[in-house]
């Protein structure tokens, strides 16, 4: 294994596909997600990375199966594009939506909702979200 894995594995892990801990994430996002679009949803996990209590996650939601979500014609992205990011924080056993701060996911919008300065302020890694280092905003 090379030092640059092995520093990243110290920073933050990815919870297995199947684990409980990778469940109760997305079933904490569940229920922000069916209120925005519908039951049932699913989704597909783009990545999910957890560091010092906080995970941050984008994901892909779906009808079972991978069925498209029928969107309305405001949204801006499409179906087959639509992507939710959220960052959580684990409090007690639970997860609950930190970020964006009205606790639910960025609904259509394709910006980015969880910024390096964000990420900062909390005392999280950069690594998180992807970055070797906080990029300039």
């Amino acid at each position: 294994m090379s030092s640059v894995a092995f520093a990243r594995e110290d920073v933050f892990y990815e919870p297995k596909q199947g684990s409980a801990e990778r469940a109760a994430i997305l079933d904490a996002l569940r229920p922000s997600a069916e209120a925005a679009f519908g039951k049932p949803i699913e989704f597909r996990v783009l990545w999910l990375r957890v560091a010092k209590g906080h995970a941050l996650l984008r994901a892909h939601p779906q009808r079972p199966g991978g069925k498209p979500i029928k969107l309305w014609e405001s949204c801006e992205q499409s179906a087959e594009e639509l992507e939710l990011e959220v960052l959580m924080r684990r409090t007690n056993e639970s997860w609950r939506i930190v970020l964006p701060t009205n606790g639910r996911p960025n609904i259509c919008g394709d910006d980015v909702t969880v910024t390096d300065s964000a990420l900062k302020e909390l005392g999280l890694p950069p690594q998180l979200a992807g970055h070797d280092k906080y990029l300039a905003e």
